[in-house]
């Protein structure tokens, strides 16, 4: 008899199509959420024209492609005691006013930091630009007003429901190969089974009443 798919690798089968399904929505809104997001690592992002920060703060300024993609754009680097860094030349400025020197602490080659570049402390409270020589507009991707990270959470969930559903479709596949393999009976085959059981028992039954009535008689 040929062996149907059990309902335990029925389920996986069904749960990892579902998954799969979930994933595949996801990767599409990563791919939809990461174009409209002012953060480096979106695909096809640009800057915002001004970042808001506060004065005295610590934030971090970052483009694409991190440390090599500037030294690509020609940004010079300068020897340090702790190794080369990038010798960036940056400036300030709030509401159209003239533009003024950033002091950066500037990222060191080979640093494993992926869009970071340098740090900088706020000179001033508003919504400042800040523009690099050999670049242009930065991103300040910790600045007060920073946008969110749907993209980032849809990738991640597409990572997470693809892997899954993968595994559970290709189980739910390698079950049904091994139950037409062996032969297992499904559901049905076992009701016919007891159907044709019972039917046997009952004549047989049948068959024990007569002869007891015929010697009896």
């Amino acid at each position: 008899m040929t062996g149907e798919l059990p309902r335990g690798g029925l389920r996986r089968g069904v749960a990892g199509v579902v998954l799969l399904l979930i994933g595949l929505a996801a990767l599409g809104g990563w791919r939809l959420f990461s174009g409209a997001e002012s953060q480096p690592f979106a695909n096809g992002a640009t800057p915002p024209a001004t970042v808001h920060v506060t004065q005295n703060r610590t934030y971090s300024l970052a483009v694409p492609g991190g440390l090599p993609a500037m030294e690509r754009a020609g940004v010079p680097t300068t020897p340090s005691n702790a190794g080369d860094q990038l010798s960036l030349e940056c400036a300030w400025s709030i509401g159209g006013t003239a533009a003024q020197s950033l002091t950066v602490t500037p990222e060191h080659v080979g640093t494993k930091a992926e869009t970071t570049v340098a740090h900088f402390i706020a000179p001033a409270t508003g919504d400042m630009r800040i523009t690099c020589a050999h670049w242009g507009a930065m991103y300040v991707p910790d600045s007060d007003d920073r946008s969110g990270d749907p993209s980032g959470w849809m990738l991640v969930l597409a990572t997470i429901t693809l892997t899954l559903g993968g595994a559970l479709a290709l189980s739910g596949v390698y079950s049904a190969v091994a139950a037409r393999s062996a032969g297992t009976p499904g559901d049905d085959g076992e009701v016919e089974r007891f159907v044709h059981l019972v039917k046997v028992r009952s004549e047989d039954g049948e068959v024990r009443d007569a002869d007891g009535r015929d010697v009896t008689s």
